[in-house]
């Protein structure tokens, strides 16, 4: 579907939309292909060449010389404060290659808003590496909550899971705590000692692709382990704050909330509990999975002319016309 407005001045037009998160960016084109599914995140704070990632994400798209684009870039790296510096970007990677086109640049937890099955209105929760909290309520009225990467914000994300079980393998192996699983864990996935993996990371460019990744063997010992246990039940508490403050805003008792990011949509002992805590909060809710927002993203594209009247503050938006 080409979106109203848009003219079209020569070849064939290529619909696509992209998800990119902290640690990776999934590309689909018309129709719901997947196309890549392990391209470069576009957030600089991955630690990714960023110039890089965006130049492999527009070589990846598939076209014809004289096609021209309708997209959307739903990534987690768009935020009020980076827009001009995401849409400025986009466009010299695009004039290099002589794309043409109308790409629509948005964060990637308020892009789940618009698209099906919320349809411009109830809840996003989203919890990957980071976490982000948004909710468009009847009256149009657009509110959002953590997303101010891991210094500021993302309690309950993997980044913060995967942080705290690497401290508490730090404190066994100094003594200064009780001994844990996660110690065993920690130097056998990044194969060096805590001394020495402190000081790795510490000087990581990728810190936080790096720490977060430690989340999934903070799930997996979870059953087995209590100070693992402790900590997903302490990243779920994080999670229902931001819940919470999404359901006063929401001011409305039967509301839909779309639960994505990789830590609720894979399967571990974080996402029962993750789920069966939200689902107890809201009983009246009704709560849908979407694994990934690159399917939302190309419905974007697509019906674009029926949301950009709503992409205002705070949702971090751009219609770039290449």
């Amino acid at each position: 579907m080409m979106p109203d407005g848009y003219h079209r001045r020569h070849g064939d037009l290529v619909a696509f939309g992209v998800d990119s998160g902290a640690t990776r960016t999934r590309l689909v084109v018309g129709g719901g292909k997947v196309v890549q599914d392990g391209l470069i995140s576009l957030n600089p704070v991955s630690g990714a060449d960023y110039t890089l990632a965006w130049r492999a994400l527009l070589d990846a798209i598939p076209r014809e010389p004289h096609d021209e684009l309708v997209g959307c870039v739903a990534t987690a790296s768009m935020s009020l404060a980076t827009t001009k510096h995401e849409a400025d970007t986009l466009r010299r990677a695009a004039i290099e290659r002589g794309l043409r086109g109308e790409v629509l640049l948005i964060n990637d937890a308020a892009a789940l808003l618009f698209a099906p099955p919320l349809h411009s209105f109830g809840i996003v929760v989203s919890v990957g590496t980071g976490t982000a909290f948004w909710c468009r309520n009847r009256d149009g009225q657009v509110y959002a909550a953590s997303g101010h990467e891991y210094i500021l914000s993302d309690e309950g994300g993997g980044f913060d899971i995967g942080r705290k079980g690497l401290q508490a393998a730090a404190r066994a192996y100094d003594g200064r705590a009780e001994q844990t699983l996660l110690l065993d864990a920690a130097v056998e996935r990044y194969g060096e000692n805590i001394p020495a993996l402190g000081r790795h990371l510490a000087t990581s460019v990728a810190l936080k692709r790096e720490v977060g990744a430690f989340a999934v063997n903070v799930c997996q010992l979870a059953p087995i382990d209590p100070i693992a246990d402790a900590i997903l039940e302490r990243a779920c508490r994080s999670v229902l704050l931001g819940f919470r403050a999404m359901l006063r805003h929401a001011r409305d008792s039967v509301c839909p909330v779309v639960l994505t990011g990789s830590l609720l949509t894979q399967q571990s002992r974080f996402r029962d509990l993750a789920w069966a805590a939200l689902a107890d909060e809201c009983r009246s809710c009704h709560l849908y999975e979407v694994p990934c927002a690159a399917t939302s993203a190309l419905w974007l594209a697509e019906h674009l002319a029926d949301v950009r009247d709503a992409l205002t503050a705070p949702i971090a938006a751009e219609v770039v016309v290449l």
